[in-house]
């Protein structure tokens, strides 16, 4: 069994928008609805959970009221890390988990995703824990204060993405682990399970063209993006 996690639950506090980002419209389509498109398009998840802001509930389901599959909502938490939790405890909860089922965790603030999703995916299937990466290509400095203390080799280095994909219930080892220590600002699934997880992390081919909406400009890039695609 495969199951889909899709994080839509932030407040958007640097979009500067009256509404979260995953509301503000992309080519007249509302962001979050981009990465519901490409998971549900590939028809391999048995499971959907969308992580929400329970403050915006209206919002959400005049959006999941155009898809015919099941969505399951859960309310987010106070960090990242909290929101994949709870949305994996939903799981456990609901759903017969076996040690073969996969987990992938995708940020709704990437909308072009869909050559990630297909790399990780491919690699999940030899691998439990699955990352996609794309190279550093501006020079790195480590600074302390306003002094320049070392120029690291960028090619020793890389940007990581969502989604990310992992065997369910070693990712959610890893999660319980992290809150019984009260370890709840880790900024993404990856980092976690490294820290928590014996296992291998792997790394896949991301995509530049993935990149993460975080501020209003943002938006205007990837309206650059697909006008750029429809010519």
């Amino acid at each position: 069994m495969m199951i889909a996690v899709l994080l839509a639950g932030g407040t958007g506090h640097r979009f500067s928008s009256e509404k979260p980002k995953q509301f503000s419209l992309l080519n007249g389509k509302p962001l979050l609805e981009y990465s519901l498109d490409v998971m549900l398009s590939l028809k391999i998840f048995e499971h959907t959970v969308l992580v929400i802001n329970k403050a915006f509930e209206i919002e959400y389901d005049e959006i999941l009221k155009k898809y015919r599959q099941k969505i399951v909502k859960v309310s987010g938490g106070k960090t990242r890390q909290l929101s994949v939790y709870n949305a994996l405890l939903y799981v456990e909860t609901h759903y017969p988990i076996t040690d073969e089922d996969l987990v992938i965790v995708h940020d709704c603030a990437r909308p072009f995703s869909e050559n990630v999703f297909k790399n990780v995916i491919r690699a999940l299937a030899e691998e439990n824990a699955v990352i996609p990466v794309v190279p550093v290509v501006d020079t790195l400095y480590r600074f302390e204060g306003d002094s320049v203390k070392e120029i690291p080799q960028r090619d020793q280095f890389a940007k990581v993405q969502t989604p990310q994909g992992f065997n369910f219930l070693k990712l959610l080892d890893c999660h319980k682990k992290a809150y019984g220590e009260k370890n709840v600002s880790y900024s993404d699934d990856g980092s976690l399970y490294m820290e928590y997880s014996n296992d291998k992390l792997t790394i896949t081919e991301g995509d530049q063209m993935n990149f993460k909406i975080t501020k209003a400009v943002d938006m205007d890039i990837a309206q650059f993006i697909l006008r750029s695609n429809q010519l």
